[in-house]
């Protein structure tokens, strides 16, 4: 992904290197309108090759995922076991000023926001169903110390597992997720 994205904007800045700059008036720059956001796709491999198959070069202890939550020290949620591949065929990402005012479904009080009404958002939205290929969350457990997260793959602590896929091999799940997801305040 590193490197189709480094070939992605070379290939942007050497365009932009031959084009060339014309000074527009400003009758021509009310005339202008933009595209609608941005639109990527997102192939994101979790220990895996394209289809989800687990590394076999890649030990069961380094098939994890840790997370230790603030005000938590020495405590862990690790996800043991993890591996596949997640793919956005399409990720939209665009602009947004929110409504002025709240719905009338809306309760601010509830969850205690500060009035996000008219400030500048991001909309995130998923035209494409998602792929999950072989996505696995072998078992998930919490762990105790300062290096918990290193803790024998296999103990009987772990519980939940999880795994997305599809059962022809090669082929994807598929998630769809219709609508958008809307993000302000930062």
């Amino acid at each position: 992904m590193k490197l189709r994205i480094g070939f992605s904007l070379f290939m942007l800045m050497s365009g932009l290197a031959q084009a060339e700059m014309q000074a527009l008036t400003t009758d021509e720059m009310g005339n202008v309108t933009g595209r609608e956001g941005i639109a990527f796709e997102w192939d994101l491999r979790i220990n895996a090759d394209e289809n989800g198959v687990p590394l076999a070069s890649l030990p069961l202890t380094e098939r994890r995922l840790a997370l230790q939550l603030a005000n938590r020290p020495n405590e862990w949620i690790v996800f043991k076991g993890f591996t596949g591949r997640i793919n956005f065929p399409t990720f939209n990402l665009d602009a947004y000023v929110l409504p002025v005012g709240p719905t009338v479904h809306a309760d601010v009080a509830r969850f205690g926001l500060d009035n996000p009404y008219g400030r500048p958002a991001l909309i995130m939205s998923f035209p494409e169903a998602i792929e999950f290929y072989d996505f696995t969350i072998g078992a998930v457990s919490v762990e105790y110390g300062a290096t918990g997260y290193l803790n024998d793959p296999t103990d009987s602590r772990s519980f939940l597992g999880l795994q997305l896929g599809n059962s022809i091999p090669g082929q994807p799940g598929l998630l769809t997720a219709e609508g958008q997801a809307t993000i302000y305040g930062f």
